[in-house]
């Protein structure tokens, strides 16, 4: 004849039923979040459908997603690039690079916007403002996050970088004339202060040259 559970029975058999319910909405949880990505949902579409590169990458620093925009702009279909490196897809320099940052962004858990050249194997050079960071799962038995790769968003600013080299060499090439001129000449700020002299000033004034 089998004996009925005790009181503290029953109390123990609650809290691990209880326990379990909370692990089963911790999962399911975790499925919605995941289907927010998948195929068909509003934000893969969105993902997909901006004009920014977007992707990820895992642990190993091996392509896990690319969106339509960053296939487009490296010249290689999704699944040749799913699965790949850095080094299948960019030249040895940047890819060290890019590994490199990968592995700062994960060691210290930071995002970090970085301006720099970016290039695929066989494309033009240019130049990108991108922000990176590390992606994160909930460890519910150590109650911590587990770091599960990298992601990054970027987008070019070769044109930007263009027009700043262009403006540089330009106000050197105006530097250059005003300190090439007999005649002083000096700027001065809003404040009134001066924020430029040329030599000939400097001697007019009998002021040393600093």
């Amino acid at each position: 004849m089998s004996q009925s559970p005790s009181f503290d029975d029953l109390v123990r058999e609650n809290q691990a039923l209880k326990a379990r319910i909370a692990s089963l909405e911790q999962k399911a949880s975790h499925l919605e979040q995941f289907d927010l990505v998948s195929h068909g949902s509003m934000l893969f579409s969105l993902i997909q459908s901006l004009p920014l590169n977007i992707y990820a990458k895992d642990l190993n620093g091996r392509f896990i997603f690319a969106n339509h925009f960053y296939c487009s702009n490296v010249g290689k279909k999704n699944e040749e690039i799913i699965g790949k490196c850095d080094y299948d897809i960019h030249p040895p320099n940047l890819a060290k690079k890019y590994i490199a940052d990968d592995q700062r962004l994960m060691e210290n858990r930071v995002v970090e916007s970085i301006e720099e050249e970016w290039k695929s194997i066989g494309g033009e050079t240019n130049y990108v403002n991108v922000i990176k960071s590390p992606f994160y799962a909930y460890n519910d038995s150590e109650r911590k996050e587990d770091i599960l790769g990298t992601l990054g968003i970027f987008w070019d600013i070769t044109e930007r970088r263009k027009a700043e080299e262009s403006l540089r060499k330009s106000e050197e090439q105006y530097r250059d004339i005003l300190e090439s001129i007999q005649e002083g000449y000096f700027e001065l700020d809003q404040n009134y202060t001066l924020s430029f002299v040329n030599k000939s000033f400097c001697s007019i004034m009998k002021k040393p040259e600093e």
